[in-house]
């Protein structure tokens, strides 16, 4: 963790890939480091945070969300893949790997953590910065008195995730069944991969902590379970994505402005709202379309799964009015049918003279 203004750094080892627990842990230790929390903190999406994205609509982890809830700070989350939006991390990380870890000799877990804090102290946190040319440590000494209040006490989890090997067809052998991995995690004998289980899914790591794989937990055996994502080639552009669906919406004035207003809200996640939007407007009405687009537009609804919510409205609304006007139309031309075999009465002509008379 990097304090934005400052640069002051803060840095936690451990040997297994990070949990919801863990990530925690290393908050808490962050922030009696910092002797305060930040106001807001962005992060990159990962799944130690994030249980499911919305197309920018973000729900975390159980124990994430408690974890906020307990503490005053914002959170910011980073489109995934999007180094740009995370560079003064993504410099630190490289800046530890280069100027700490690179060429030190490993003996545990306890002295890399305990001599990390003591590099920072005398090199990391104490030369002036490449980019601000001030010292990170001083200029922290200015910026934690902006700092939140920070009382609690870190406590350290326990977590222990077993190693296992990788197969020359990319898959890992667990409890008699085969899990697939993305084509090329097997580089030699020597690939392995961690494994978490954890609510009815498995979750395979490197051993760098990067996740490779998750799969649903599985209780048969002898099973090749895959994940056909794992060699999908995804060659569609942006460009080529939002000709394909303006060439749909083309004859709404308002189809522009609502795409350019996506884009606006949620400028990472425009491309996947475009893919949404292309695909629920295939088997739709130019009819449909056209009141969906006009009531998300009038109503600001940027999302594109709540744009198919929409579509799907005008789309059963529409089948219910036909249904009434076909039993309208079938309705009348029954009473007309009726009308038509209808006979007057008729009187005898005596009856009318016998009264006259």
């Amino acid at each position: 963790m990097v304090l934005s203004r400052s640069r002051q750094k803060f840095v936690y080892c451990q040997r297994i890939p990070f949990t919801t627990e863990t990530a925690n842990y290393a908050h808490e230790l962050a922030f009696e480091y910092f002797e305060g929390i930040p106001r807001r903190i962005i992060y990159d999406q990962d799944r130690v945070f994030v249980k499911d994205e919305n197309l920018g609509d973000v729900l975390l982890t159980d124990g994430f969300m408690q974890f906020t809830n307990a503490h005053p700070f914002e959170v910011i989350f980073c489109r995934k893949a999007d180094p740009e939006s995370k560079g003064k991390v993504e410099n630190v990380v490289k800046y530890v790997k280069h100027n700490y870890l690179k060429g030190r000799v490993f003996q545990d877990i306890d002295r890399l953590q305990k001599e990390v804090l003591q590099w920072l102290d005398r090199t990391g946190n104490a030369k002036i910065h490449g980019t601000t040319r001030r010292i990170p440590k001083q200029e922290w000494e200015k910026e934690k008195q902006y700092l939140l209040t920070y009382s609690g006490k870190p406590e350290k989890p326990f977590l222990n995730l077993p190693i296992y090997p990788v197969r020359k067809d990319n898959t890992v052998l667990y409890r008699s069944n085969y899990y697939s991995l993305p084509l090329g995690t097997y580089q030699d004998r020597g690939a392995n991969v961690l494994l978490e289980e954890k609510e009815m899914k498995r979750f395979f790591y490197t051993i760098d902590n990067q996740l490779l794989a998750t799969h649903e937990l599985s209780l048969d055996t002898g099973r090749i379970i895959k994940n056909n994502d794992h060699a999908r080639e995804k060659s569609k552009t942006l460009q080529k994505t939002y000709e394909l669906v303006f060439e749909s919406l083309r004859y709404i004035p308002q189809a522009e402005q609502y795409l350019a207003a996506i884009e606006k809200d949620k400028p990472r996640y425009f491309h996947d709202n475009l893919r949404v939007i292309q695909k629920n407007i295939e088997s739709s009405s130019q009819e449909i379309i056209n009141l969906a687009l006009l009531y998300c537009y009038e109503n600001q609804i940027l999302n594109a799964n709540r744009f198919a919510e929409v579509l799907n409205y005008f789309e059963n609304e529409q089948a219910l009015k036909n249904v009434k006007h076909n039993v309208c139309i079938e309705t009348g031309n029954l009473n007309k049918q009726q009308n038509a075999d209808m006979q007057p009465q008729k009187r005898d002509i005596n009856e009318y003279e016998s009264i006259m008379n």
